[in-house]
């Protein structure tokens, strides 16, 4: 059995011509499409480029602040070892100056002894005096006295 359709080759023309634009629109659009996809590829590659020079850039700062850092840190242990020296000179000078009051106090009194005794009229002598140090030993010291006895 053989059957036959019916077909008209009007309706057949314009179904293949539809077609035929319906398939030159689908690839304008993708070659629209693709476009697209170019020029957003095309940009990806030079933000890319422009970002691998701003990261050669902050390398190059990186590396310049290494060696500021290095830098500071050197000065900084010298200015303690500088400060260390200062502390133990300051020490000595310390000492030192406990000693000139000492010395200072005693011209002090000598001087205070020989103005009292030149209002007095009366010259200055060399009294012993006899103490108990702190080891607990007699120490005799002669001090200036106007007046001749060792109770004063």
């Amino acid at each position: 059995m053989i059957t036959v359709q019916n077909q008209n080759p009007a309706t057949e023309g314009k179904g293949t011509a539809n077609q035929s634009k319906e398939e030159t629109e689908i690839n304008r659009q993708v070659a629209k499409f693709t476009a697209y996809l170019g020029a957003v590829g095309f940009l990806q590659c030079v933000i890319l480029f422009i970002q691998a020079i701003l990261f050669y850039r902050q390398t190059k700062i990186m590396r310049q602040h290494k060696v500021s850092l290095e830098e500071l840190a050197t000065a900084a242990g010298v200015n303690a070892r500088a400060i260390e020296a200062q502390a133990v000179i300051i020490d000595g000078q310390l000492k030192a100056m406990g000693g000139q009051l000492e010395a200072i106090e005693v011209c002090a009194r000598r001087l205070a002894m020989m103005v009292y005794t030149e209002e007095l009229k009366v010259s200055p002598m060399w009294v012993p005096e006899t103490w108990k140090s702190a080891s607990g030993l007699f120490v005799l010291q002669y001090r200036q006295s106007t007046t001749p006895s060792s109770r004063v």
